[in-house]
């Protein structure tokens, strides 16, 4: 056996020491440039010490953002009309409370809502909606191992509203040492049983499997009337893995409040500082990755460029 040997492959350096395979990728001028873009904006970011003295993202960030805003204003206004309870979540939550606007480095728009609101926009929103450039759609992530709901553009590929669920759990959980408990106990459930389906996979037959997934959970018990005001859990088919717990104390979430976001108001968690202190911890620091927009503006078409600042106009 050669003590050391090298063999190169497709974007990647694989070199053997004792026989042992130690793989290297290799950058491609992309990679390289798109590293020292990073660099450069983390520069630019870190020399503003307070994270809310951060100014708003510009150019063609500034545009997507925009245009995902047009479409959260849309669904405020249909969900409203239809008395479909939605709270801003995760990222666009952070956003509002920390900085009254997007995220900086970020373009995305996130919601929640409760099962039975997710089910009902499922049910009405394409029969229901009178926007003509809007459309829902259940969608998968890779081999369908998350599940979950994009209200989009029906022109435009590159920006929606995710739409995220939560279920009520069986009772009130009366510590938060048996919530993590909880987590961990769905976490080594959903990782047992993390299928992996084939491209073109139903959508309904992911949503129904986390449903039944969840059941299994539940050990025979049956979810609580929300009079009771239980524990709500994030949906199984789109565990977002928050720092602490999955579980949360129904009045973290309910009544729900609302908050400025971007000169406008929209629904928020009840217990705003409770609700992102469990996804991300000290949620007023800046965080250790930067610049993680959910689109390549590098690799935009042009033709959607101009859609979007068409849809912004309008």
């Amino acid at each position: 056996m050669n003590f050391f040997k090298k063999r190169v492959k497709s974007r990647k350096t694989i070199y053997y020491v004792c026989g042992i395979p130690v793989y290297i990728k290799r950058l491609t001028t992309n990679d390289m440039a798109y590293n020292i873009s990073k660099k450069i904006r983390k520069l630019e970011i870190c020399a503003y010490p307070e994270i809310t003295s951060l100014p708003p993202a510009v150019g063609q960030k500034r545009e997507i953002q925009l245009a995902n805003l047009k479409i959260l204003l849309a669904v405020d206004e249909f969900c409203r009309k239809h008395n479909i309870r939605y709270w801003i979540s995760d990222g666009t939550a952070l956003g509002a409370a920390r900085h009254g606007d997007f995220i900086p480095w970020d373009d995305d728009i996130d919601i929640s809502m409760l099962r039975s609101d997710y089910d009902k926009m499922i049910e009405i929103f394409n029969k229901e909606n009178k926007n003509p450039d809007l459309i829902l759609e259940i969608c998968s992530a890779p081999k369908g191992i998350f599940n979950f709901l994009k209200i989009e553009h029906k022109q435009i590929a590159d920006i929606w509203v995710d739409i995220f669920p939560f279920d009520l759990y069986s009772e009130k959980i009366d510590s938060w040492d048996k919530r993590i408990n909880l987590t961990a106990q769905a976490d080594k459930l959903l990782a047992k049983n993390k299928k992996r389906y084939k491209k073109g996979t139903d959508k309904k037959v992911l949503h129904q499997y986390y449903q039944n997934l969840y059941k299994q959970f539940l050990n025979g018990k049956i979810p609580a009337p929300e009079k009771e005001c239980p524990d709500i859990v994030v949906g199984f088919e789109f565990h977002t893995r928050p720092k602490y717990s999955m579980f949360l104390p129904y009045d973290f979430i309910f009544p729900l409040k609302e908050i400025k976001f971007c000169n406008h108001k929209f629904f928020c968690p009840n217990n705003m500082d409770a609700y992102l202190t469990n996804l991300f911890g000290d949620y007023m620091d800046y965080p250790s990755y930067l610049d993680q927009m959910h689109t390549n503006i590098d690799k935009m078409p042009i033709e959607e460029v101009l859609k979007i600042k068409e849809f912004i106009k309008k």
